[in-house]
């Protein structure tokens, strides 16, 4: 299993955000609740990428047998790896084979198949 590391300061940022649009909107509850509230879905949507995530790395020895997996084109390029012509992920081609599947954090991104060999 793969360890993840929560990026608790954009979780947080994540957090105040969202409960400053709450107020915004006119809520009459107190802000500590509202905040913890905000927190709450905050942590959760942390920990549904965090599962994405780790589906994605499951998914990836088995995409390296067939030779290729999807990879964001920037961490490609960046750690100087053989891909191919990038897209954009979207919900219907970001997962449209079975051997891999992308995380949902990547959907609006730029991305490419990675090749082993």
């Amino acid at each position: 299993m793969t360890k993840f590391i929560y990026d608790t300061k954009s979780i947080m940022q994540q957090a105040w955000a969202l409960t400053r649009k709450r107020v915004a909107q006119g809520r009459k509850e107190p802000i500590s609740k509202i905040f913890a509230s905000a927190l709450r879905q905050s942590w959760a949507k942390a920990k549904s990428a965090a599962q994405d995530f780790e589906l994605y790395e499951e998914y990836k020895p088995d995409a390296l047998k067939m030779g290729r997996y999807i990879e964001l084109a920037e961490t490609a390029e960046r750690n100087g790896l053989k891909h191919g012509q990038s897209w954009i992920c979207e919900e219907n081609n970001c997962g449209r084979h079975n051997f891999q599947r992308a995380p949902r954090s990547w959907v609006g991104q730029s991305v490419c198949y990675v090749y082993a060999n």
